[in-house]
């Protein structure tokens, strides 16, 4: 069982996209990493420990922190 997340925090106090233009490359690697199969990332899972952070958002944070 992966942390729980979702791209639309009630925790912000506005949306991201209120603050981004439509075009931002934030949402192309939204969609890109999303259309990626979780079958992909179940080799890596393991059921002992803290439940971790599901490796989509993982994915997310690199390819952004590398553009």
């Amino acid at each position: 069982m992966y942390i729980n997340y979702t791209m639309n925090q009630t925790c912000l106090p506005l949306e991201l996209t209120a603050f981004l233009p439509e075009n931002h490359i934030v949402f192309l690697i939204d969609k890109v990493v999303e259309a990626l199969p979780s079958a992909t990332f179940d080799a890596i899972y393991h059921i002992y420990g803290r439940p971790s952070y599901h490796p989509k958002v993982v994915v997310k944070a690199l390819l952004f922190a590398y553009s």
